[in-house]
């Protein structure tokens, strides 16, 4: 209970800092900004998985433990073990409610772990590759 109550004061935390998903168009969603955890910060606008790690760190920083979870065509986190397993959505800002858990479980498993440093650092590499390629910006010095 007490994860839950502090993943919901980070969700709520998070929009009025107002960090916040992009726009889910091709043109904004595959800007090459929103892979950059620099731009990010800036700006407070993401990619699932930028906005899950900047999650991650103010979640710390208040002793929540969050786990970066793969799932298709999204990054998700995760918190609590068994009973208390539950799901947080940066990108939307919101906690996952148990029937849209339950799908996740499906996939990701009942007790999904943290998916290592070196996986999450490749995803965001092939983010940010697939945005230069999409933007064609083979030759911006300024990043």
């Amino acid at each position: 209970v007490w994860e839950q109550s502090v993943a919901s004061l980070l969700c709520s935390f998070m929009m009025a800092a107002n960090f916040r998903g992009c726009e889910r168009t091709n043109s904004s969603y595959y800007r090459a900004d929103n892979s950059l955890m620099h731009r990010v910060l800036e700006t407070g606008v993401g990619i699932p998985i930028t906005l899950s790690l900047t999650y991650m760190s103010v979640a710390e920083g208040v002793g929540l433990q969050l786990r970066g979870v793969n799932y298709p065509g999204h990054f998700l986190l995760a918190y609590g073990h068994g009973s208390s397993l539950g799901f947080v959505d940066a990108f939307q800002n919101r906690l996952i409610m148990e029937d849209e858990a339950q799908d996740i479980i499906k996939i990701a498993g009942p007790d999904p772990e943290q998916l290592p440093n070196k996986l999450v650092l490749l995803r965001m590499l092939l983010n940010f590759q697939g945005a230069h390629v999409r933007e064609q910006n083979f030759d911006k010095k300024d990043r």
